[in-house]
């Protein structure tokens, strides 16, 4: 998943919720990428007792800029989930339009229920 920041309100109910769902999906690597710094990340997860899901920095917009999700405007990167296989093919990708919204949980949930 992607997220704008994670210290906002929706980014961090989204985050959770993914995380509370990873430990169902023992051969799926889970990670959410947020503009937030390393140690900013870090005080989130200590905070939330967020624990199998590895968050990565994108504080210098690479990724974002790479994959179109960079939002200037907010200098954030879009709130999008993202399901890839093995080799990096794109199999399942949502692009949350109204940056406010959740994502929606369900259906890539059965999305990666479908895959097993």
């Amino acid at each position: 998943s992607v997220v704008p920041d994670i210290n906002t309100r929706v980014c961090s109910i989204s985050t959770k919720k993914f995380n509370q769902d990873v430990d169902k999906y023992s051969n799926i690597a889970f990670y959410t990428v947020s503009t937030n710094t390393i140690e900013e990340q870090a005080n989130w997860c200590a905070a939330e007792g967020v624990k199998n899901m590895q968050l990565l920095s994108d504080k210098a917009f690479d990724f974002g800029k790479n994959a179109g999700l960079y939002v200037a405007d907010n200098d954030t990167d879009a709130r999008s989930v993202w399901v890839l296989d093995n080799d990096g093919k794109v199999l399942y990708r949502e692009l949350v339009i109204e940056q406010t919204n959740e994502p929606d949980y369900e259906s890539v949930l059965q999305f990666l229920d479908s895959l097993a």
